[in-house]
């Protein structure tokens, strides 16, 4: 079976291949739709998927038919494998069967009768089950069970007859062997995998299609009726989406893709837990409490690291379409009031340089003051702590596209100071570009009158003999001009206002030469086009538009877009994103690995103490409030279950002490299991530990004392039961494979009453053993042990305790090879641990009856013979 994760890309990838086109030759519809009937339509389609979603798809099967042969013509110049990858959805009729695969539903066939197909489908995809505030949405995932949610996709399919489409695909869904949960008891659902499921749901003029796939649970962890939550509720619909700049421009092109950036953090954090929950299920048993710990340090980490600042785009829109004369890609952009008020301050007195030369075969500018809108959002309200490190690249630290002015302002001012400026504006003129060199000039408007590098500056010779430039103060700013092969003062005028963000004009045949001479693959990609303009404006007080066309003939031009008529209410923002932000880092530091020294209780509580302090902000916050109980409890469950795996559980106990003296009962009932585990006191040794290099962490633990038996915390009669219970374990393992179980016995047991254990265990096949100790630097070590004599090529050292006999074996701090150690009934387990330290070669305990050490004659010659070589 697919992995999640891979499942997930699939379904990105195929989303990819859809915004990209496909190759293929298939049946495609003979006339254009009609944009005035479709739009309506499609806008109120976008708006009733809710806000959730982080990426909506609309595709329109007409108008594929133009854009098709742009496609074809491209393929072949696409990266090694896409073309091929993209057969799957070359026929829009099976564009709804892919992309129900892509969601787990793999149906073969899916019948569609009734589907409207002179409207387009809409896809709601990627809605986070657990989002935000940035800071806590690591938290709010049942990481710590071994679960990751279900995530939520919709499709909206429009329908001639929606009866009829919901009856052929519930026919479709059965015929492939689908069939109905048994927690479903209403409506027309079915189970999908282990744990997802898909459920059709009949509209005025449309069939919703609803998924919920792609999560991890563990076996068994539906039984509980309170994790419900996590598989998903078809029954669950949000408020609709506000009709934003973009989603009123969800209509009219061939692709349309709608993004949701303010969903980044909580979907690339359901991405993360999903790639490591994926690690956990192959890890050692061991491993399992560690394991999970780091998750949720990983994730929280980079939550803080993506930031947690106001948003300043609501959406991003791009949309893909042909025409006889052009290929069109248009983007446009909802702000919300802050990153209106942001661009307000950036395009305020920002001009550019008229152009003196005629005609250039490229040319172009983009004016934006990034140093103004730095300036409107003022004082970062999550400021990038010291330390704080995510498991991804260093870039993510500053992305986050729908803050992308704050965070990158975040991301500058954790630096050290540089000295450095930014520009206000740039602009370029390409004035010769032949197969023999590139002729051009540039012009940066800088922000700041101060700090520029050469100010006042002549730049002439700097690079090379033909270069010419210079900088030069201009109000609040300074301008450096600067060519190659060309001089900027003949190439630049006087600087002029304009009302556009940007223009580009690249005449394709003017410049072919020098495309082909320095990257023939780009060449070869705009070769079937003869100019490309992009207009880059603000066309609303809360939009900015661009449209950049590749034309093939004619005099296609840029449009304008008037969004003057659409303001909307954001989304609502989680208030104080200060204490979403000093809460995950209050976590982080709380669960961390210590760097040196053992992990103890009175460490626990030390960081819990500081975690609480960091984290009273809950208490009042509008909307982590309502789970601050959950919240809390985390570092105390997380520090617990590391207490327990180290067989310190009195100390897991004290920790959960003031979780559930607040009330929490899940805290409570966790006290009461460890109160009646079986939990020994480990021996103390004083013997520095082996180094072996390598971690020797037993698989599984058993744990003795006077209250009985346990295997990995569950209780076992007695040891004959236990033996039976390691079959399981190690069932089917390959011939050189094994499991290590660490024998975890109370220091004051007697080696007697342990003695029918060791006799059990003996001769277990697949099975190692070791011992469970602490070691002089307070860290539980292990020492691997044999039961069973092997064949050696060395003498024998003996220990031999108890009995009042001397002991066969050296006493010092010197550690023995080819040990083999006996003890007596009554000696305690402390000391049989300690001459098992002494160690490092898997040293020999005899557990044979009456094992204890011999006397007289028989020990004397027992002891010559074995020391023979």
């Amino acid at each position: 079976m697919p992995s999640a994760a891979s499942i997930h890309r699939s379904l990105v990838f195929t989303v990819a291949c859809f915004a990209g086109g496909c190759t293929c030759d298939r049946h495609v519809p003979p006339s254009p739709p009609d944009a005035a009937k479709a739009d309506d339509w499609v806008v109120r389609a976008v708006e009733s998927a809710g806000d959730g979603p982080a990426v909506i798809l609309v595709l329109d099967a007409r108008r594929w038919a133009t854009l098709y042969p742009h496609l074809r013509a491209l393929a072949p110049h696409m990266p090694e494998g896409f073309a091929a990858g993209l057969d799957a959805i070359a026929d829009p009729s099976q564009w709804l069967r892919v992309a129900l695969k892509a969601m787990q539903v793999d149906v073969p066939t899916a019948d569609t009768v009734g589907w409207d197909r002179s409207r387009p489908l809409v896809f709601a995809l990627f809605e986070p089950p657990h989002d935000g505030p940035v800071g806590a949405i690591a938290a709010g995932l049942p990481l710590l069970l071994g679960a990751v949610p279900n995530i939520r996709h919709q499709i909206i399919a429009p329908a001639t007859d929606p009866a009829a489409l919901t009856r052929s695909l519930a026919s479709s869904f059965a015929a492939h062997g689908l069939a109905r949960p048994a927690w479903a008891h209403e409506g027309q659902i079915w189970g999908v995998g282990e744990s997802g499921w898909v459920a059709l749901v009949p509209e005025v003029d449309a069939v919703r299609v609803i998924v919920a796939s792609g999560g991890l649970f563990p076996p068994g962890f539906f039984t509980e009726p309170s994790h419900a939550k996590y598989r998903g509720d078809p029954t669950v619909r949000g408020a609709a989406a506000p009709r934003t700049a973009g989603v009123a421009s969800m209509s009219g092109d061939a692709i349309g893709l709608l993004v949701r950036p303010q969903k980044y953090a909580a979907l690339r954090t359901w991405e993360g837990a999903l790639q490591l929950r994926e690690l956990e299920s192959i890890a050692a048993p061991e491993q399992i409490v560690s394991v999970r710990q780091k998750q949720l340090e990983i994730l929280a980490g980079c939550e803080v690291v993506y930031g947690n600042e106001a948003p300043e785009v609501d959406d991003v829109v791009l949309g893909l379409a042909a025409t006889d004369d052009a290929l069109r890609l248009r983007a446009v952009a909802s702000l919300t009031r802050r990153g209106a008020a942001a661009v307000d301050r950036a395009a305020a007195g920002v001009d550019v340089l008229a152009v003196k030369r005629p005609d250039p075969p490229a040319s172009g500018w983009w004016r934006f003051g990034l140093k103004a809108a730095w300036d409107a959002l003022g004082e970062s309200a999550s400021p990038l702590p010291a330390g704080f490190k995510c498991h991804e690249d260093r870039t993510a630290m500053n992305i986050a596209p729908a803050a992308a002015l704050g965070n990158s302002l975040r991301y500058r001012r954790s630096l050290a100071a540089t000295g450095s400026t930014s520009y206000a504006s740039m602009q370029f003129v390409v004035t010769e570009a032949s197969s023999a060199s590139v002729k051009y000039a540039l012009a940066f408007l800088y922000d700041g009158a101060t700090g520029v590098p050469g100010a006042g500056t002549n730049l002439d010779g700097v690079g090379g003999v033909e270069s010419r430039g210079d900088i030069r103060p201009e109000g609040s700013r300074h301008r450096l001009r600067i060519g190659a092969g060309s001089d900027p003062n003949e190439v630049f005028g006087a600087p002029e206002s304009v009302g556009e963000l940007g223009r580009l004009h690249v005449d394709l045949a003017g410049v072919a030469p020098a495309l082909q001479s320095e990257s023939p693959p780009l060449a070869a990609v705009l070769r079937p086009f003869r100019r490309i303009e992009l207009l880059a404006e603000r066309s609303s007080s809360r939009a900015l538009a661009a449209d950049l066309v590749f034309a093939l003939h004619g005099d296609p031009k840029p449009r304008s877009f008037d969004r003057t008529a659409f303001d909307w209410t954001s989304p609502p923002q989680p208030g104080d994103r200060a204490c979403s932000q000093r809460y995950g880092q209050a976590l982080v530091a709380a669960i961390r690995t210590p760097d040196e020294g053992p992990f103890t209780g009175e460490e626990a509580l030390r960081r819990l103490a500081a975690f609480d302090d960091a984290t009273r902000c809950l208490a009042d916050h509008p909307t982590l409030a309502a789970s601050e109980a959950e919240l809390r409890r985390l570092p105390a469950f997380i520090h617990a279950d590391r207490l327990a795996a180290l067989l310190l559980h009195d100390d897991a106990v004290r920790v959960l002490a003031g979780t559930c003296a607040r009330g929490d009962s899940e805290a409570c009932a966790r006290q009461d299991a460890l109160r009646a585990a079986i939990a020994p006191r480990l021996p103390e040794v004083s013997q520095v530990p082996c180094d072996y290099g390598f971690p020797l962490d037993a698989n599984y633990t058993i744990a003795v004392s006077a209250a009985g038996l346990s295997l990995d915390g569950v209780k076992q009669a007695e040891p004959a039961a236990l033996r039976g219970a390691l079959g399981p374990l190690l069932a089917d393992l390959p011939a050189d494979h094994g499991r290590t179980f660490g024998l975890g016995v109370d220091r004051d047991m007697s080696f007697g009453s342990v003695l029918p254990l060791l006799e059990a265990l003996r001769g277990t096949p697949h099975a190692g053993f070791s011992v469970l100790f602490r070691g002089p630097d307070g860290r539980l070590h292990t020492v691997p042990i044999l039961l069973d004599p092997v064949p050696r090529d060395s003498p024998v050292t003996r220990i031999a305790l108890g009995g009042g006999a001397r002991a066969a074996g050296r006493k010092g701090a010197e550690k023995l090879d080819n040990l083999q150690v006996s003890a007596t009934d009554e000696v305690p387990w402390k000391e049989v641990a300690a001459a098992l330290a002494r160690s490092c070669s898997m040293p020999l305990l005899l557990v044979e009856p009456s094992a204890g050490p011999k006397t007289g004659r028989q020990a004397r010659q027992e002891a010559r013979s074995a020391d023979r070589p």
